[in-house]
């Protein structure tokens, strides 16, 4: 019996060591990696666009790899859409706070929508020039300006014991001159072409629009400006159309109340129809 108790020792001893591997191993077994979900582009996404949730999806990374002051994660994407982008992010990419514009930085670019050899001017407008605001970035349209004809009203003086004498009274006479024809709207105030923030930040209206013309127009439009209280009109163009029309007249009351002229006018008017309605529906 002595002869085996070193034997039971060691198997004993044997037997402590293996419960305390097999512990040590037990605490030291790999944990799984802890993940944090932050936004990336689900699609491409352009410079100047408004972040939508069609814009990004979710992935997962480690949560050693997460950094809190550029990364977006799931519980801060309310304070994150629809901003503008900064940059172009190709899809896949990360979108990171400081791809995003706040309100009070957003500089919208309009030089990539100038195309070479055009100038980018702005018109002040109003919801009547500007067909009720439904004037948006895109659109084609003509360019009407309203002024005073400046000339000298003559009228006959007799003076007693001299004789009769004709005088000269400066007067104006109210005129709208069509100015330009198939332009382009870049921008109404601050929202450009690409910028679909269009619906929401326009509602109330806007104050001016720019328009992609040539250096000899915007020539015209400076000198407009500085030289004319009744401002522009703007006419509205079908965007498939971009005829030029030619020997347009400038509007006055003579030529606007001259008879001949309303008939050819009427009879022009009759051959076009915005639409018709059938069945209380537009055709």
């Amino acid at each position: 019996m002595k002869d085996k108790i070193p034997l039971i020792i060691a198997i004993v001893f044997g037997l402590i060591a293996a419960a305390m591997i097999m512990s040590y191993l037990q605490s030291h077994k790999a944990k799984p990696p802890q993940t944090v979900s932050v936004m990336t582009a689900r699609v491409s996404i352009s410079q100047g666009e408004l972040l939508e949730e069609r814009h990004v999806e979710w992935t997962k990374i480690d949560q050693n790899s997460y950094i809190r002051e550029s990364m977006i994660t799931q519980s801060e994407r309310s304070g994150y859409m629809k901003r503008n982008i900064r940059r172009d992010i190709a899809k896949g990419d990360l979108i990171l706070k400081g791809d995003l514009y706040f309100e009070e930085t957003f500089v919208p670019d309009i030089t990539p929508l100038i195309q070479k050899g055009m100038r980018a001017i702005s018109i002040p407008i109003n919801a009547t020039s500007a067909v009720s605001f439904l004037v948006k970035p895109g659109d084609l349209v003509d360019v009407l300006i309203n002024y005073e004809i400046p000339y000298i009203r003559e009228t006959e003086v007799e003076v007693p014991n001299t004789g009769k004498f004709k005088v000269g009274q400066k007067e104006t006479e109210p005129a709208t001159l069509y100015l330009l024809q198939n332009v382009q709207v870049l921008s109404v105030d601050r929202v450009i072409l690409s910028d679909q923030r269009y619906k929401d930040e326009t509602n109330q209206g806007y104050r001016a629009v720019t328009i992609a013309v040539t250096p000899q127009e915007a020539r015209m439009l400076a000198f407009a400006n500085k030289n004319t209280d009744d401002g522009y009109t703007l006419v509205l163009r079908n965007r498939e159309d971009d005829g030029i029309l030619e020997d347009l007249e400038v509007a006055s009351y003579k030529s606007v109340l001259e008879e001949a002229k309303l008939k050819e006018l009427l009879e022009t008017r009759r051959d076009f129809r915005a639409f018709e309605m059938k069945g209380g529906e537009i055709q």
